[in-house]
C-alpha cells in the first residue's frame, strides 16, 4: 500500500493540543487486562481502536495477553506475529471506521483459519479497504500540514 511506519518513543508531543505536534497514530501495548469476549468464536478481545464521535481517533491498544492466549490455543502463529495484525486491525479502525466485515484482516473474529492465515501471510486487507485507508492517510497529512 506504499505505507510507511515511522517508531518513535513516546514523549510530551503525544498529548499535544495541535494535532500538527502529535504523532500520526498511538500504539499501546498493555501487557495486563484486556476486553471480554468479542464473540462465540474468538477468544477476547485483542484490541481497542479509540475514536470520537465523528469516527476520528488516533490511538489504539493492544492486549498483549489475549493475543498470547490465541497464540496458545492455536499455535500455528506466534504471539509476535499475531500483535503486529492486531495492531494492523486496530489502526485500519482509525482509517476505516468501526465495521467488521466477514473476511480479511478486519473480520471481528480470528479463529483456527485466521490464525493460519496469519502464519501464511494471507489475511489482509481487501482491495477496496487498502484505497480507503491511501486515501485517509493522505487526507490526515493534508489536514496535519494546514497552518
Amino acid at each position: 500500500m506504499d505505507v510507511q511506519v515511522h517508531w518513535t518513543d513516546c514523549g510530551a508531543e503525544v498529548g499535544a493540543r495541535d494535532v500538527r505536534a502529535r504523532p500520526d497514530f498511538i500504539v499501546r501495548v498493555q501487557m495486563g487486562g484486556h476486553l471480554t469476549k468479542a464473540g462465540p468464536v474468538s477468544l477476547d478481545s485483542m484490541g481497542r481502536a479509540f475514536m470520537d464521535g465523528t469516527g476520528y481517533g488516533y490511538m489504539v491498544d493492544a492486549y498483549f495477553s489475549a493475543i498470547r492466549d490465541l497464540a496458545f490455543r492455536f499455535s500455528t502463529a506466534g504471539s509476535d506475529q499475531l500483535l503486529g495484525y492486531a495492531i494492523a486491525h486496530e489502526l485500519g479502525h482509525l482509517l476505516l471506521g468501526a465495521g467488521h466485515p466477514p473476511n480479511g484482516i478486519m473480520r471481528a473474529y480470528w479463529s483456527e483459519g485466521e490464525v493460519q492465515s496469519v502464519n501464511q501471510q494471507h489475511l489482509k486487507f481487501d482491495s477496496a479497504e487498502r484505497a480507503a485507508i491511501v486515501h485517509n492517510l493522505q487526507m490526515r497529512k493534508a489536514i496535519r500540514s494546514q497552518p
